[in-house]
């Protein structure tokens, strides 16, 4: 079992913090974002980390030395959604926890002896910018749903179970997503401007759900947060 944890961009909505520190390097309470995930990791027995770098790539090594990870570089994290981050990583997938790197881990939920495929999902209100997870009772999931404006103010005016960032995935699973990656870097070298490209790497999932067997694991509301904005940042100084 392994960990790969995508570290690479830049944050430009976090701006004007994130033109000093990376959104994983931010500290809280004490420690940055991405030192609690490696910790965590390890409190459940994963030393296998690997993590993807890109922007100010040169602050994340000391990483190396101080936790024993591998840091594998993204030379086009500017131009690229983290699908490319990904495909950098496919030879490592096997069992694997795949964390983003901007998500502050408050209680440590990672499963120690996971044997399914899952999404931990967290319920949130504004749901502008998620990607919804619809499961069954028996927390199957069934639906991966991008909402344009009208479910969210309908359907979904409430709010949704979303991703939150962290999942694991077993060999069966990552098998499909590293033929995915495969074709992934065949585009890539015949042709750089592909929409792919630009994709978040839960595309591969969406695309291919009738292949794999998923579950969906409940968070509480505190157990974590994504930051993607200073409202974010400002709720998650305002929470812990």
């Amino acid at each position: 079992m392994n960990a790969i944890i995508l570290a690479a961009g830049m944050g430009n909505r976090l701006q004007p913090y994130t033109e000093i520190t990376p959104k994983p390097l931010m500290v809280v309470n004490g420690t940055s974002i991405i030192e609690r995930q490696i910790v965590f990791l390890k409190e459940v027995g994963i030393s296998d980390i690997n993590v993807v770098v890109g922007y100010k790539a040169e602050m994340f090594q000391y990483l190396e030395n101080k936790h024993e990870v591998h840091l594998i570089f993204n030379p086009k994290y500017e131009i690229y959604n983290n699908i490319y981050s990904l495909s950098l990583c496919k030879d490592v997938l096997k069992n694997t926890w795949i964390i983003e790197g901007d998500v502050f881990l408050n209680k440590n939920f990672l499963i120690p002896a996971i044997t399914a495929s899952t999404y931990f999902s967290i319920f949130k209100s504004d749901i502008s910018r998620e990607w919804i997870l619809e499961f069954s009772q028996k927390q199957i999931l069934r639906q991966i749903i991008i909402p344009d404006q009208h479910l969210t103010n309908t359907t979904y005016k409430a709010g949704a179970y979303v991703m939150s960032g962290v999942s694991f995935w077993v060999q069966s699973s990552t098998d499909i997503i590293k033929n995915y990656l495969n074709d992934l870097v065949q585009i890539i070298d015949g042709e750089e401007n592909h929409s792919i490209l630009h994709f978040y790497w839960d595309q591969i999932i969406k695309e291919n759900l009738d292949k794999l067997n998923i579950t969906v694991q409940k968070l509480r509301k505190n157990d974590c947060y994504e930051i993607d904005t200073i409202r974010d940042l400002d709720l998650l100084l305002s929470e812990v």
